[in-house]
């Protein structure tokens, strides 16, 4: 035992342990947390991205995500209504402008052929 003892005594060293075990312990939480929503959206999961985003009481970062799996699946016209719930609740945000905008590109092209 006595080896351990002066092993921990070596401040310098068990500051790097403490961090590398803070690291370990927080990179492992973080994986144990991923959220399925946003891991069905990575595995172009739509149809269930949709489905979880349904349970989930709308916030405006579901409602955009929303929008996103709409889009992907290519329903423009209730993509663009979300996108504009998303303006309506964040004036302020962007993206969602432009996201509102790229549907009724796509809504035109599609009605011009």
């Amino acid at each position: 035992m006595q080896p351990i003892k002066q092993y921990f005594k070596d401040k310098k060293t068990m500051r790097k342990l403490f961090i590398l075990l803070f690291f370990s312990a927080s990179s492992l939480l973080m994986a144990q947390n991923t959220n399925p929503i946003q891991e069905a959206m990575a595995n172009y999961d739509y149809e269930t991205a949709l489905t979880l985003i349904d349970k989930e009481t709308p916030t405006v970062p579901l409602l955009y995500q929303k929008g996103k799996a709409l889009k992907s699946l290519g329903n423009n016209r209730e993509a663009l209504q979300v996108y504009e719930e998303v303006v309506m609740q964040d004036s302020l945000n962007p993206r969602a402008y432009i996201e509102a905008a790229e549907c009724c590109k796509s809504l035109l092209k599609t009605n011009r052929h």
